[in-house]
């Protein structure tokens, strides 16, 4: 026999070692509602209708419309997972910052709108190769594929965990239990050059300094993301000083003239991690050639608030429309379209 062969009778082992537990556990299910056992504390309960008459109530009291619904009773399928997820209290998906969740929606959106209607029980190792192989990851996309699997894992723990569903269980231990060929590791370099003429081109053929300015202080600062430089557009009630608005949402984490200090010292907390925690980050500009540049083009008049400003709007550029002008930037600027802002790495081929 093959080891994949092996590997395929073992997962039928253990689904069969599990269908048994279920069917165990149906049967006490029904013998704990028929003698009126409850499973937390094993002792007898009366119908409902019994202790209301004996608290002298004739019937129960309807809640108060302010008291918080509870969320719909998960139903099996991946949508009701999924709204599950989004909706139980004891959810980690409330904890996630909103960037996070931006990024996990587009995932979990995908997954409702293609397996929604499946049944968490009916999936088998089978189904879940299947799916990342034919479709998730499907045209060389193996980073994506890995992002989906990852989403399907993570709502079947919260099924597993939260929930207590059994299916969820034994669905997270499969997956578990695959092996998948891992996503490439980016090789691909925003070389000295390639920022070099990234800034020329955003100043003399688009007028858009503030591409340029961003295009050095992720260059040259590489622990500062994306996010970190720009910041980002977030809901009103997101944690955050609402000192910038739009109609609907407030600016958060992005740098600010105020970050630099008199010795042209940059200092920032920068977030690590999901749990608030922050690391220092401090940078003498002075010794960053292509920062200074850029702020030495700046007005003094003009150093303050986000240093990084949308020429049209005058406020802080969104991710998305950042990201867009960018790319027109560095299409002009010849360089290929393989590499993204992010791969820069200050020092490599500064001829």
């Amino acid at each position: 026999m093959s080891d994949q062969q092996s590997y395929l009778a073992a997962i039928d082992a253990e689904m069969a070692r599990l269908r048994e537990r279920l069917d165990k556990l149906a049967k006490f299910k029904e013998l704990a509602i028929e003698l009126g056992i409850t499973p937390d504390v094993g002792v007898y309960q009366p119908p409902k209708d019994e202790r209301a008459y004996a608290n002298g109530a004739q019937s129960e009291q309807p809640k108060s419309e302010h008291e918080p619904k509870k969320p719909a009773a998960f139903d099996g399928t991946f949508s009701g997972l999924i709204k599950a997820y989004r909706t139980h209290e004891k959810s980690p998906y409330h904890k996630l910052k909103h960037s996070v969740r931006k990024n996990y929606d587009q995932g979990i959106n995908r997954l409702d709108r293609e397996i929604g209607s499946e049944r968490v029980a009916d999936w088998t190792a089978s189904r879940v190769q299947y799916m990342h192989d034919n479709s998730w990851a499907a045209g060389g996309k193996a980073s994506m594929g890995h992002s989906l699997l990852g989403k399907v894992r993570l709502l079947c723990s919260f099924g597993s965990v939260v929930l207590e569903d059994d299916a969820c269980t034994r669905l997270s231990t499969i997956i578990g239990n695959m092996r998948f060929e891992p996503p490439p590791t980016r090789t691909e370099i925003l070389t000295y050059d390639h920022a070099r003429a990234i800034r020329a081109t955003a100043h003399n053929q688009f007028n858009w300094p503030s591409i340029a300015l961003a295009q050095a202080l992720q260059f040259e600062i590489p622990k500062l993301r994306q996010v970190d430089i720009i910041g980002q557009w977030v809901p009103l009630d997101e944690p955050g000083p609402d000192d910038i608005k739009n109609d609907h949402e407030k600016w958060v984490g992005g740098l600010m003239w105020s970050d630099i200090d008199e010795n042209m010292i940059l200092r920032r907390e920068l977030p690590v991690g999901r749990k608030g925690e922050t690391k220092p980050l401090q940078n003498d500009l002075k010794r960053l050639s292509m920062i200074m540049e850029e702020i030495n083009n700046v007005p003094h008049w003009k150093r303050t608030g986000p240093m990084v400003i949308c020429e049209y709007s005058g406020k802080p550029w969104s991710a998305a429309e950042f990201r867009r002008k960018w790319r027109m930037v560095a299409d002009k600027a010849g360089v290929p379209s393989n590499i993204q802002m992010t791969d820069g790495a200050r020092g490599t081929n500064k001829t």
